[in-house]
């Protein structure tokens, strides 16, 4: 939702700094359970401080607006664009050239999408594009599987097996 509301001049950033924020999180969380673990039910506070958060965006989230790309492609011109205008805070005739991008980058896709002979999800099963597809989500998997996310997550294990010090402290100097 983010890089797609974005200005074009910025996603890229926008992208790269939610990937920080996600990281920095986790370094958080491991920082915040530090002094937790040793309290009577530790983990409960840690939870309801997870969960914070997460309220937060729960009810905030109806107040976003929603996003111009997903109007037009659902041919909602004149809700895409009052969307948009309320994104960047600018009038209709301001947003005009961004939308008529939006706009032609929509249809180039559907036509790219639509040549393939299959139309909507059904084009994933195509022989050509579900190697593909598999291949995408495999390596996905295999990142998730094995990169620094479950570095950090079973750090803690790691040192304690290792009797390296305290767990949770060596685990967020490794965050």
């Amino acid at each position: 939702y983010a890089t797609e509301i974005a200005p074009k001049q910025i996603r890229g950033v926008l992208g790269t700094l939610f990937q920080l924020a996600i990281v920095v999180g986790i370094l958080l969380a491991t920082i915040v359970a530090i002094p937790l673990k040793e309290m009577a039910n530790g983990w409960i506070a840690a939870l309801g401080l997870a969960a914070f958060p997460a309220a937060v965006l729960s009810v905030g989230i109806w107040r976003f607006p929603e996003s111009p790309r997903w109007l037009l492609a659902a041919g909602h011109g004149e809700a895409a664009s009052v969307s948009l205008q309320t994104l960047r805070a600018q009038t209709a005739a301001e947003v005009s050239d961004e939308l008529e991008e939006m706009a032609q980058a929509i249809a180039a896709n559907a036509t790219t999408v639509g040549s393939g002979g299959a139309e909507g999800y059904s084009a994933l099963l195509e022989p050509r594009i579900l190697r593909r597809l598999l291949l995408g989500v495999g390596l996905q998997v295999l990142q998730q599987a094995t990169g620094v996310n479950a570095i950090f997550y079973f750090a803690p294990t790691i040192f304690e097996d290792a009797r390296i010090g305290d767990p949770l402290f060596c685990a967020a100097a490794t965050g």
